[in-house]
Parts: structure tokens; sequence; C-alpha cells
């Protein structure tokens, strides 16, 4: 992927997309287009590591108290910051930090971190199912079964 800047001008779709080339199993569940199937196969992956993004960007780096100065930094350092900070959580996989990072900034840090408290960690499972919307036709439970591959799903 090229640089940060261009990761900006995609769609959400496209970096879930993006991450989906990656993670997704080569069958692709029937009745879903090749796009659909990369988007899902990327919130799959979202959904299986948000815990530890949550730690590392939320709590280990404390966003949410560093909002302000963090937000005064142009874009594109911001991206930088956070692909650093989450770089080592995916040494062991071929998904690029500086999407991920692109795609939590562009859904927005301050709800992902949940900067107004709003929730327990309980609660925080529950609101990141939402957080990167499912097409309301699919059946979660049938797509991961049916297209992750068991080396892609540990």
């Amino acid at each position: 992927m090229g640089n940060i800047a261009e990761l900006l001008d995609l769609s959400e779709d496209n970096l879930l997309q993006l991450i989906g080339v990656v993670y997704a199993s080569s069958e692709k569940m029937p009745g879903l287009s090749v796009h659909e199937h990369l988007r899902m196969a990327g919130f799959l992956w979202f959904r299986q590591h948000w815990e530890s993004l949550y730690f590392r960007i939320c709590r280990r780096w404390k966003y949410c108290e560093n909002q302000q100065a963090i937000q005064q930094r142009p874009l594109t350092e911001q991206l930088a910051m956070i692909s650093e900070i989450i770089t080592e959580l995916f040494e062991d996989t071929r998904v690029p930090a500086a999407v991920v990072a692109t795609l939590l900034v562009k859904r927005g840090l301050e709800q992902f971190c949940d900067c107004a408290h709003t929730s327990s960690l309980m609660e925080r499972r529950e609101q990141i199912k939402r957080y990167i919307a499912l097409p309301k036709t699919v059946n979660l439970d049938v797509f991961f079964v049916s297209t992750l591959s068991p080396e892609n799903t540990g």
C-alpha cells in the first residue's frame, strides 16, 4: 500500500477490504460479491483484534487523556503515530498497521476509546459490533464458519 495520505482517500469499506484481502480465505461465501466477502473478512479481523487495539491505543497510550494534543497534529502525523503504536501487534500478520490506524481514525477514536466513559468493558464488546456496521443481510455466524480458513482464525 502507498503512503498514509493515500489511505485517507479510501472509504471505510475499501479499508476493510484491504484487511480482508489478507485475512479472508480464498473461498467466497455464496451470495456475497467479492467486495462484500472482503469487507466482511476485514470486519471479522477487526472484531477479533479490537480488544488488543483498545488496550494499546486507549489504555496504554491514553488516547482520551491526550486527545486534544493529538488532534492538534496534522492527520497524517496522527496516523503515523497510531500506526507506530499498533505495529508490534501485527508483526506476525500481513495486515498493515497504517490501514488499521486509518480505519480507526476515520471511524472516530473518541467513539472507539469511549472517551465519554459511558460503557464498561463488557458493554464495549457489544458496542464494537456496531462500530463498523455490517450489511444487514449477512449472517455473521454462517459467514465465519463458511469462509475463514482455520489458519486465519487462530
